[in-house]
C-alpha cells in the first residue's frame, strides 16, 4: 500500500495531487442495498469518489426506510477520512452509485 503523500506537478502553477493507490475498491451499489469493504491493513486514510449520493458509516451498520431516510449514522459523500480505526465501511445508496475507494498508509 502506498503512503498518502503529495505531489506538485505543474509548470503553470503549483498544483498538489495524491499519488495513485495501489489499493483500490470499486464497485457499483444498489439502491438500499448496504454493502461492506474491509479497511486492509495497514491504511491509515481511505479516499471516496462515487458518482452519485453515497453514505458512509465506519464499523456501523445502516438502514434506510422506503422513504430513503438512512438510520444508523451515515456521512454523506465522504471525500478523505481517516480510517487507522476502522476496520470495516459500510456504504448504502438509494441510487445506483459507482464508486472507488482508494486506500493510503
Amino acid at each position: 500500500m502506498k503512503a498518502l503523500e503529495r505531489k506538485g506537478a505543474s509548470f503553470f502553477t503549483d498544483v498538489e495531487a495524491l499519488v495513485p493507490s495501489d489499493t483500490i475498491f470499486s464497485g457499483k451499489l444498489y439502491p438500499g442495498i448496504q454493502q461492506s469493504v474491509t479497511v486492509p491493513s495497514g491504511a491509515n486514510y481511505a479516499v471516496f469518489v462515487a458518482d452519485n449520493i453515497v453514505f458512509v458509516s465506519y464499523d456501523s451498520a445502516m438502514s434506510s426506510t422506503e422513504s430513503g431516510v438512512v438510520q444508523g449514522g451515515g456521512e454523506l459523500n465522504p471525500k478523505i477520512r481517516s480510517v487507522k480505526t476502522v476496520s470495516t465501511l459500510y456504504l448504502l445508496s438509494p441510487e445506483t452509485t459507482y464508486m472507488s475507494i482508494a486506500f493510503y498508509e
